[in-house]
């Protein structure tokens, strides 16, 4: 009797298991009993994590003095010492031609992209145009394009007050792809002591944790201190943050 009563109570979960490995009428197709996989449901997962195959947004390429740059998210750091005056090869002020090519780049961009331009020269705050990084609808880019080209030339080149500005302004941006792309002239020329290439390079990494790139563009002479100072320091910057140094032609 003990054993009838232990077989039985043996037997009844492995009919239940046999019963749960039976597939349902939706398991397999009409033909060759494949599984329809129309049939599949997916669990809700939590906000930031995506299902396989979700991409992320990919980046916009702008070009700006003949070099492709990605990001959804631009910040230009441009020179506007009075240097920037003279005329550069092709005989046009350099200074026109950076505002051109400026507004070349930010006419490009399409309203996935945020972006804000910083003119620096000796003065103690640069002028900013875009504060937060403003999003390029149609009617924002003539705004920023405007800007740019009422900008007059100043004197003196405090670039490290431009870049610090530049990366504050980057750190308020949400977007995935952070860039910034600073230009110069040469050595920096700024009244209040900030001329040192070292301790100017120190202060940018210490405001920048992130290692957002900075890509740099030198617009000097290639000769002389600027040559020997200004663009070691562009390269050096460019380097550590993991952006790309050019020389304009």
């Amino acid at each position: 009797m003990l054993r009838r009563a232990y077989l039985y109570w043996l037997v009844i979960p492995l009919f239940g298991l046999i019963f749960c490995l039976i597939p349902g009428p939706n398991a397999a197709g009409a033909a060759g009993g494949k599984l329809d996989l129309s049939q599949r449901w997916f669990l809700d997962l939590p906000e930031g994590f995506a299902r396989i195959g979700d991409e992320e947004d990919e980046p916009e390429i702008i070009e700006f003095y003949n070099e492709q740059y990605e990001g959804d998210a631009f910040v230009f750091v441009l020179d506007r010492s009075s240097s920037m005056g003279q005329a550069a090869q092709n005989g046009r002020r350099k200074f026109d031609i950076l505002k051109d090519e400026t507004i070349r780049a930010l006419s490009a961009m399409s309203e996935r992209s945020v972006a804000s331009v910083v003119f620096y020269d000796a003065s103690i705050r640069p002028l900013v145009y875009g504060e937060p990084p403003i999003r390029m609808t149609p009617a924002n880019k003539s705004m920023l394009m405007a800007q740019v080209a009422a900008t007059p030339l100043g004197r003196g080149s405090c670039m490290l007050r431009g870049v610090l500005k530049a990366l504050e302004l980057i750190q308020q941006t949400r977007e995935e792809h952070r860039t910034i792309i600073l230009t110069s002239d040469g050595r920096t020329t700024c009244p209040n002591g900030e001329r040192d290439p070292d301790r100017i390079f120190q202060a940018i990494m210490a405001h920048n944790p992130l290692r957002i790139p900075i890509n740099t563009i030198y617009t000097g002479p290639q000769q002389g201190s600027d040559w020997e100072i200004g663009k070691p320091l562009l390269e050096r910057i460019a380097q550590a943050t993991g952006g790309k140094f050019k020389i304009a032609r």
